[in-house]
């Protein structure tokens, strides 16, 4: 209830759309099934969740970045090219049953973009990012490693929105926002002098997931 009742500071600026909400369904339930590696329920959603929004391959950036040394070099390789590979056949179906579309495939706003960041911006909303940095980033080597991982999917939606976006449009960030909840929850509760509570599957490691392997892939001795 919590995590809802934050949503509406999304829509305090821009425009939105009919699939931002499924986006942020989607892809909050597919990190769960990627973290348990179910990938007999991840795939299928997987394809549903590109059909509705091209930016759910940045779970394979995820993925990537989480499970290099926890998964033996064959099964992650397969894996990677498996999402990878969805993403293709999806974006290219997409492309043709809708190839008498008017309009751009994108649209460049850097140039505004970079005017917005030049523009001084209201000490209210710097002290907003500054208190939202600070509930991310207290006590952020004792947080999930998977959800410091996920982190980093800021950097390309960033980057997306700078070239091809609206700055100010934070609705771009709803894939990642159950990880800016989760990473920012345990500072807040810690701030507010509450015990922190353990995140469900975040603690430990998920069931089924690989030990660390060597460099070559292999699997751990005593398997």
């Amino acid at each position: 209830m919590a995590a809802v009742s934050i949503l509406p500071v999304f829509f305090l600026a821009g425009t939105h759309f009919v699939y931002d909400f499924p986006a942020l369904f989607f892809f909050t339930l597919l990190l769960a099934l990627l973290w348990r590696q179910r990938w007999g329920w991840f795939y299928p959603l997987y394809a549903v969740a590109l059909l509705n929004k091209e930016t759910t391959l940045f779970l394979a950036l995820l993925f990537a970045l989480h499970f290099f040394s926890r998964m033996p070099r064959r099964r992650y390789f397969a894996h990677l090219l498996a999402m990878v590979g969805l993403f293709v056949l999806v974006k290219a179906g997409l492309t043709l049953a809708f190839a008498g579309n008017p309009g751009p495939l994108l649209e460049n706003h850097l140039r505004e973009n970079l005017f917005t960041l030049l523009t001084p911006f209201p000490l209210w909303r710097l002290l907003d990012v500054a208190l939202v940095l600070l509930l991310l980033f207290q006590g952020f080597r004792k947080k999930p490693e998977f959800l410091r991982h996920g982190l980093f999917l800021v950097v390309p939606i960033f980057l997306l929105q700078l070239f091809f976006g609206v700055l100010g449009e934070i609705r771009v960030y709803y894939e990642v926002y159950p990880i800016l909840f989760l990473l920012a929850v345990p500072s807040a509760l810690a701030f507010l002098g509450m015990e922190t509570p353990r995140l469900p599957g975040l603690s430990g490691s998920p069931e089924g997931q690989e030990a660390a392997c060597g460099p070559e892939g292999a699997e751990p001795r005593g398997r």
